[in-house]
């Protein structure tokens, strides 16, 4: 499965209305995201420790692709940092992992 993101950077201390739009698609015929039951980011931040998970909406599915949505919350993106951001889904025969993209949390001007 491939992965592709709008946003690759997201500016520091954003919260909801600000969002992150991430689709994931395949031209593999075995898999078909309109099975897609739920969805979750895994967040690794670059200075280390666990991975987190972000809450993520479905806001279109076609038999190919996705579109995961999720509205930032507060304490999410407070430091500039690289983020690595993996979606996992769930589909009726358990859960597909893809491919993880990259997302800077980048300063705000003052």
């Amino acid at each position: 499965m491939s992965c592709t993101t709008a946003d690759t950077e997201i500016h520091q201390g954003a919260t909801a209305p600000y969002t992150l739009r991430y689709t994931v698609t395949t031209d593999n015929a075995a898999f078909d995201l309109t099975t897609v039951s739920a969805a979750e980011f895994s967040v690794k931040r670059q200075a280390g420790g666990d991975a987190e998970t972000w809450s993520a909406s479905i806001s279109a599915a076609t038999t190919t692709s996705i579109v995961l949505t999720h509205t930032f919350a507060t304490g999410e993106v407070d430091d500039v940092e690289l983020l690595i951001i993996q979606p996992h889904l769930t589909i009726p025969a358990g859960e597909l992992i893809a491919e993880p993209k990259n997302l800077q949390v980048k300063a705000l001007f003052t």
